[in-house]
């Protein structure tokens, strides 16, 4: 377990309440919700001294922070492919 007593502050909570607020507006279906969540029990964890917990919510909250991203990455392929698509098709039909 890394040195919690130094710090004063949680390390991980802005980084990923950030995220998961980007996944928020980004990912569909509200996914960025789920890590959010997460996160927020987790910085609770942490105001309590409570860094067991703390480090297994901020590992669940990462892999869902991950899995957002790949979502993110394939909802972008497909969405900016289809564009590519239907410009590729306007330009090739013969207008």
């Amino acid at each position: 377990m890394e040195q919690y007593n130094q710090q004063q502050h949680n390390p991980t909570f802005l980084r990923d309440l950030v995220f998961s607020i980007i996944q928020l507006i980004f990912v569909p279906c509200l996914y960025g919700l789920i890590p959010m969540i997460i996160t927020i029990v987790a910085n609770g964890a942490w105001k309590k001294g409570d860094y067991v917990s703390y480090e297994k919510h901020t590992k669940t909250a990462f892999v869902f922070l991950v899995i957002g991203w790949v979502l993110l990455g394939i909802f972008a392929f497909v969405v900016l492919g289809g564009f590519a698509y239907l410009f590729y098709s306007m330009v090739t039909s013969g207008f």
